[in-house]
C-alpha cells in the first residue's frame, strides 16, 4: 500500500475514533455521573458535588438553597399542610374535700362558716373545674376597722375574680368594734393566731396547693397581714398589705400595735410583698408607711437605689426592688383620695382603695377612692399573687 493511501485510512480511522467519543460524552450515562454509575462526580478540590450544578444551589433559582423542591407543575395538587395539634389542657384537681371541724359543708359556692369564734364568709370554686392538679389557691382577705369580710370584698372583689382563676377566697369578720359608737369590726391582740388557724383549717380541708397561700387586708387588715408577713412566712406564699404602716395603737386598748420589722421581728423567709401607699392618707400618716417600706427593704438586703420605676405619674409612682436572689418589695404609691362626703371616713384624705367601686355614700366602710384611678388594687393584687407562687 502507497504512502497516500496509508495516511488517508490513518486521517479517517482518527476522525471516527472522535465522533465516537463525542457521542459517548454526550450519552445518557446511567446514574446520572460517571461511568460508574456514582450520582456523585469529585471536584478537583476532592470534595463532592452535586451533579446538577454547585453545592447547596438550587439551578435556575438564583439564591435558593440546596434541598428547595421545585414548584409543582401546573395541573398538579397542592400539598396540604400538616395540621399543628392543640395544646395539651393543662391537668385539673382529681381530689375531693374532706370535712373537719367548722367546716361540714364543702360544696361550690360562697357561704359563711363560724370558726374560731368569728364568721368566716368564704367562696370554694368548682375544685375539678378550675383548680390545678396540685390544688386549689387560698387568698385570706382582711377587712380593717369598722369593716366585715364581705364589706372588704366589696372594695376588691376577690371573692369573684379568684375563684374564677382556681382560688379559695377566705375573708374573716373580726371582734365587734363596740367602742366610740361605731359599727362593724376590728382586730385585736390574740386575733392572728385565729387567722392563722382558719387559714389552716381551710388549706387542709380543701387540700390547697401549700404553694399558692396568700394573705391580704386593708387599714388594720394590713398591719395584721405585715405581722402575718414577718410571723408565718413559711405558710403564705406571698402577702399585699395596704394602707398600713408602723406605729399606732389598737383601737379598743391603749397599746402600741406590732408590726412586722419591729422589735425583733422578721420573716424567716424572703417572702415577695405587695404594697399599696396614700401619700396624703390620714389615719394611717404617709411616714409610717415609707418607714415599714424602708424597713422590709433593708431586711432583705436590699439598698435604696435597687429599683424599678414602673410607673410614673403626678398620680402614681409604681416601683419594684431588682436586686438579683432577694425577695421581691413592689408598691403603689398614690395621691387618691377619699369623698369629703363619706360618711365615716370624711377626714381620711389618702385612706382610701383605688379601683373600689363601692359608692362614697354607701355609707359604713365606705373606702373608695374617688376616680378615674389609673390602677384597680384588687386587680393588681390578684395578678401578683398569680406571679408569686412559693418556689
Amino acid at each position: 500500500m502507497d504512502l497516500h493511501l496509508r495516511s488517508t485510512l490513518r486521517l479517517g480511522l482518527i476522525a471516527c475514533l472522535t465522533t465516537l467519543v463525542a457521542c459517548a460524552a454526550e450519552s445518557d450515562v446511567p446514574g446520572g455521573g460517571d461511568e460508574s454509575g456514582d450520582p456523585t462526580s469529585t471536584s478537583s478540590s476532592g470534595n463532592p458535588t452535586s451533579s446538577g450544578g454547585p453545592t447547596g444551589t438550587n439551578p435556575g433559582t438564583p439564591g435558593s438553597s440546596g434541598g428547595t423542591a421545585e414548584a409543582p407543575a401546573p395541573g398538579d395538587p397542592t400539598p396540604t399542610p400538616t395540621p399543628t395539634p392543640p395544646p395539651t389542657p393543662p391537668a385539673l384537681f382529681t381530689g375531693t374535700a374532706t370535712p373537719e371541724g367548722c367546716i361540714q359543708n364543702v360544696a361550690p359556692g360562697a357561704r359563711a362558716y363560724t370558726c374560731e369564734g368569728l364568721t368566716v364568709d368564704a367562696t370554694i370554686p368548682t375544685m375539678t373545674q378550675v383548680c390545678p392538679a396540685a390544688g386549689c389557691g387560698l387568698i385570706v382577705l382582711l377587712h380593717g376597722d369598722t369593716g366585715t369580710g364581705p364589706l372588704m370584698d366589696a372594695h376588691v372583689r376577690l371573692r369573684d375574680r379568684a375563684a374564677a382563676k382556681g382560688y379559695i377566697v377566705v375573708a374573716p369578720t373580726g371582734p365587734a368594734v363596740a367602742v366610740q359608737g361605731y359599727p362593724g369590726s376590728t382586730w385585736e391582740p390574740g386575733s392572728d393566731a385565729k387567722v392563722v388557724a382558719i387559714t389552716r383549717l381551710f388549706a387542709k380541708v380543701f387540700k390547697a396547693d401549700p404553694k399558692r397561700i396568700h394573705a391580704t387586708g386593708f387599714s388594720r387588715g394590713g398591719k395584721l397581714t405585715w405581722r402575718l408577713a414577718c410571723d408565718q412566712s413559711e405558710l403564705f406564699a406571698s402577702v399585699a398589705p395596704g394602707g398600713a404602716g408602723n406605729a399606732g395603737t389598737w383601737l379598743k386598748i391603749n397599746q402600741t400595735e406590732p408590726t412586722c420589722f419591729t422589735a425583733g421581728r422578721s420573716p424567716t423567709r424572703k417572702l415577695p410583698i405587695l404594697f399599696l401607699m396614700g401619700r396624703t392618707d390620714v389615719p394611717i400618716p404617709y411616714s409610717t408607711m415609707v418607714s415599714i417600706r424602708n424597713a422590709a427593704m433593708a431586711d432583705y438586703g436590699i439598698a435604696q437605689g435597687q429599683v424599678d420605676t414602673l410607673t410614673n405619674t403626678p398620680q402614681v409612682l409604681r416601683q419594684r426592688t431588682n436586686k438579683p436572689g432577694a425577695g421581691l418589695i413592689e408598691w403603689f404609691d398614690h395621691t387618691y383620695e377619699i369623698s369629703t362626703t363619706n360618711p365615716l371616713f370624711t377626714g381620711a384624705k389618702g385612706h382610701c382603695i383605688p379601683g373600689s367601686p363601692v359608692p362614697a355614700n354607701a355609707g359604713q366602710y365606705t373606702l373608695a377612692c374617688l376616680g378615674p384611678n389609673a390602677f384597680d388594687w384588687g386587680a393588681e393584687v390578684l395578678a401578683f399573687f398569680e406571679r408569686t407562687p412559693k418556689p
